[in-house]
């Protein structure tokens, strides 16, 4: 049996009765559940809609994802961090501030939204992106709430609430999807305009759960959203840097060539996006393992996990992209019949791209133990400063393929930099003896 795999089964054999570990399996169930329903959304949206409206909609989803990030970089994360470790009185007073917080900055997004799609209305005749437009600014500010109050329960250690409020959320939003496709009425409006009412149903929910965490007195904004901050900028730098490096192909492939190519550029990624689920699935459980192995100055188990999860998960990764390399046409007719149909050649690099991109995981989730979310930016930032240069020649003069090739050097760019920085480090720790 490898080291990595030792190590594992010791591990879960004892923690299986543990409390702690059925609370990972329910916040990992939880996490599963989100990132099923909006790959499942996706796919049937993709499906059903024509290339250059489900890229409109690819784009518009692009700028939701966008502002919502900023709010759990800023808002939501750091309450898994900075809650906790407070006492009642304060404990109430945190999370009823940032309650506050939410509510005017998610109803300050949803203005600016609903004031650039009328800007865009007067500029365009397209009722489908203004239509799109105004329906993603009410999401946002109905989503952002069931966000709170699932990031919340997380951080008060109720995995269970959250899954109980995200359930209500996310099932329901699926199950109005399916409806809408065997309708046939299946939108990016609608779909928008789903999330907004599903979302706000889950935060009524959230609400009842968290009513005895609220209070509304000696509420302290700027001391609570300075702590935030602090706490929360280098995942906000992370995450800006992240959305530029990855999301820059969405707007490039728009403005060089047309919301058809984005629509036929994210339904390919999307079926390789499937991997996100086991992605975040096995980070949760490494990034504990390998943070208490650091913590012990166990280096040499650190280090013989990370070539355990490179060799196996790269088996496993080749057999999984290089399946569907092999097989484009199969997978393409799958998940969107005839659509695509016509981008085997697409599939097959992004296939490459995803597959070198894997073994950047190991040593990110090895920077993520080490509590190193400085070190994260830095090669997060490198790319982004990268994309564009990159990018651009490549989509301009090689179209779609461009594209794919460009997000091949996006997955080997990431992959070495989390790698030499990863080593770096626990190279430092071991020669200190940390």
């Amino acid at each position: 049996m490898s080291p990595f795999l030792a190590t594992a089964v010791s591990f879960l054999n004892k923690q299986v009765r543990s409390p702690a570990l059925h609370k990972g399996l329910l916040s990992l169930t939880d996490q599963s559940l989100v990132s099923a329903v909006n790959f499942l959304t996706g796919v049937l949206l993709a499906r059903f809609l024509l290339p250059s409206e489900y890229g409109v909609f690819v784009i518009i989803f692009a700028i939701y994802s966008f502002v919502n990030n900023i709010h759990v970089s800023l808002i939501a994360a750091p309450m898994s961090t900075l809650g906790p470790p407070l006492n009642d009185h304060d404990y109430k007073i945190y999370f009823s501030t940032l309650l506050f917080v939410q509510l005017l900055f998610g109803a300050g997004v949803m203005v600016v939204m609903l004031f650039i799609a009328a800007i865009i209305s007067l500029y365009s005749s397209e009722a489908l992106i203004v239509n799109t437009f105004f329906s993603m600014s009410f999401a946002v500010f109905a989503f952002q709430g069931k966000s709170y109050f699932r990031w919340s329960l997380l951080a008060k250690m109720r995995p269970f609430s959250a899954l109980l409020t995200d359930s209500t959320g996310y099932g329901l939003q699926i199950v109005a999807v399916i409806f809408l496709y065997s309708r046939g009425i299946l939108s990016g409006e609608k779909v928008f305009l789903v999330i907004t009412i599903t979302s706000l149903l889950a935060s009524i929910i959230g609400f009842y759960q968290n009513r005895h965490f609220l209070t509304i007195r000696s509420l302290t904004f700027a001391a609570v959203m300075r702590r935030n901050f602090n706490h929360g900028k280098w995942l906000l730098y992370s995450f800006l840097s992240f959305w530029l490096s990855s999301e820059a192909y969405i707007f490039i492939i728009a403005v060089f060539l047309s919301s058809s190519a984005v629509g036929a550029f994210d339904a390919c990624r999307k079926i390789l996006l499937a991997l996100n689920i086991v992605r975040l699935g096995l980070g949760n459980f490494i990034v504990p393992l390998t943070a208490k192995k650091i913590s012990i100055s166990a280096y040499e188990q650190v280090n013989s996990i990370m070539k355990s999860i490179w060799i196996w998960g790269g088996f496993c990764l080749a057999l999984f992209c290089g399946t569907i390399a092999l097989y484009p046409g199969f997978f393409l007719r799958l998940f969107y019949a005839q659509r695509y149909e016509n981008c085997s050649s697409l599939l097959m690099i992004l296939s490459a791209a995803i597959f070198l991109e894997f073994f950047g995981w190991p040593a990110g989730w090895g920077l993520r133990a080490m509590n190193r979310p400085d070190l994260y930016f830095q090669a997060i930032f490198i790319v982004a400063l990268l994309t564009p240069l990159v990018a651009i020649p490549l989509v301009k003069y090689r179209a779609l393929s461009g594209a794919c090739y460009g997000m091949i050097v996006y997955g080997t760019s990431t992959a070495l930099l989390y790698n030499l920085l990863y080593r770096k480090e626990i190279s430092q720790m071991t020669h200190q003896g940390v």
